[in-house]
């Protein structure tokens, strides 16, 4: 078994010349702020729902402000729900959030799994400062730290950023900035995803969005039926998976070994039945899943490298002895298809 992936080759530069995100006239543009007011007044239950939930579970502020790089290099502030502590951004600076930081809210995490975090950022479309479908806004932290060694962070973009796009639709909040704007640049400037109208795209959003907030409310349903006390709760994030996931360990004599089936699995860690295969910290992992792609069932791996392993009780699990094993991602290519295809973390 391979010890890593191959790190992502990054198309050349050229001349970043996205045409197809270039064509909203003046008439469009003022058609999508009326829109955007109109769906605050549509939706304004839920906001302030939303708005009296966060106060009630994490106090003040019950909104985030933070600024981005716009149109041209225009900076504006972009508004959400909060969802982190107070101190996450001076501590994030120009990285992604890590899935273990411990920074979210318990609340929060719901809300940006679900994608309800990003609902003020109507005011900003209402605004002109975002359309409601583009690039994601760059903070200019990842441009200082990191623009000149990922392609496709741009200083001045001439483009608006967008509330959703493709890449928010199949990509995990999780997936890392070079993966991110791997696919940006392959995908979504692409002129296959401009085949969609506008509205096309808008309903596909919609009810790709509502899909999502109904099958993670479902699953934290069943989460919190399966556990059995308030601290399980807390520590516990481990789901099924919803696609079989198979874990093989390499071994030097004889290459990779079939480990058994994951029985649930997190971000970090995994458990699986008793199959008699020693697993050891510091061993390299293969975890392997299948799922259609264009039509095509296709394999991918996650490797990782287990740091440690637990034993789970048979009493604690319906008499059904399991292994515990906690690893760490060795790629960000790796952490990508964990959250994407085996924890379903993307609305798509």
């Amino acid at each position: 078994m391979a010890p890593s992936e191959q790190p992502l080759v990054l198309p050349p530069l050229d001349d970043e010349k996205p045409s197809g995100l270039l064509g909203i006239s003046s008439a469009g543009e003022g058609f999508e702020r009326l829109l955007a007011l109109l769906i605050i007044l549509g939706m304004s239950p839920l906001l302030v729902s939303v708005t009296a939930l966060v106060l009630a579970a994490q106090g003040r502020p019950i909104f985030y402000s933070g600024e981005r790089i716009g149109r041209y290099g225009r900076a504006f502030n972009i508004k959400k729900f909060r969802t982190l502590a107070l101190d996450a951004e001076n501590r994030l600076r120009g990285s992604v959030l890590g899935a273990r930081s411990n920074l979210e809210t318990p609340l929060g995490r719901y809300l940006r799994v679900t994608r309800i975090d990003e609902l003020p950022q109507l005011w900003n479309i209402a605004a002109g400062e975002m359309s409601f479908f583009g690039p994601r806004p760059t903070r200019p932290a990842v441009l200082a730290e990191q623009g000149g060694s990922i392609a496709g962070v741009l200083a001045a973009p001439p483009f608006k950023p967008g509330l959703i796009g493709p890449v928010q639709l199949y990509m995990p909040h999780g997936a890392s900035k070079r993966i991110r704007y791997a696919f940006l640049r392959r995908i979504y400037l692409s002129s296959d995803v401009h085949k969609l109208s506008q509205l096309g795209l808008a309903v596909l959003c919609a009810t790709a969005m509502c899909t999502k907030v109904f099958e993670v409310s479902r699953d934290y349903v069943a989460r919190f039926s399966r556990t059995r006390s308030t601290s399980e709760r807390r520590q516990s994030f481990r789901v099924a998976p919803t696609r079989p996931v198979q874990v093989y360990v390499a071994d030097e004599s004889c290459g990779p070994v079939y480990a058994g089936k994951v029985v649930d699995i997190d971000d970090q860690a995994f458990s699986l039945k008793e199959e008699g295969v020693q697993i050891r910290p510091g061993q390299q992992i293969d975890l392997v899943v299948r799922a259609k792609k264009s039509g095509r069932w296709r394999t991918y791996h996650a490797y990782g490298r287990v740091t440690s392993v637990a034993s789970i009780p048979p009493d604690c699990d319906h008499g059904d002895p399991r292994r515990l094993v906690f690893f760490d991602h060795v790629s960000d290519a790796g952490q990508y298809v964990v959250e994407r295809y085996i924890l379903r973390k993307s609305i798509l």
